[in-house]
């Protein structure tokens, strides 16, 4: 029998920090070993939130290189990661190729589990409660 899957989205209290993480333009890319995209355009939901960043390549020079993925941080300005992750540019079984002056608009997803009670009580000073949001039987998420 296959196992049951259940949306549980993000609590109230953790769609706030997301929210005000945005608003304090706190968020940036880093794309390891190409750079970073100090400003990406980040889109928060329930559950999801969507980075949208342009990339320009500045080496290598003169040749063009196959690159099979691109390992991708969310991070803080202070520079703590929030996520991370490994992406494929395979497509048709042929990697990107990529030179010096190429650029390309990238558009990462990310499904959040849920937002960690140390950050939701830095960003939300004085928030009570050890746990911040609970999960109920059904597979959704309660605040307590």
């Amino acid at each position: 029998m296959a196992k049951k899957l259940s949306y549980v989205p993000l609590s109230p209290k953790e769609q706030d920090v997301l929210q005000r993480m945005l608003e304090q333009d706190e968020m940036y890319v880093e794309v390891v070993g190409w750079g970073f995209h100090p400003n990406p355009t980040i889109t928060a939901g329930d559950k999801r939130i969507q980075i949208r960043f342009p990339m320009e390549f500045t080496k290598p020079v003169g040749i063009d290189v196959p690159v099979k993925q691109f390992h991708l941080k969310l991070k803080r300005r202070d520079g703590k990661t929030l996520a991370s992750s490994v992406e494929s540019t395979i497509y048709n079984n042929q990697p990107l190729y990529v030179t010096a002056g190429m650029q390309i608009d990238l558009i990462w997803d990310l499904a959040l589990d849920r937002v960690s009670d140390e950050l939701t009580k830095e960003i939300i000073p004085g928030i009570k409660g050890k746990r911040i949001g609970t999960i109920k039987k059904d597979g959704y998420r309660k605040d307590e």
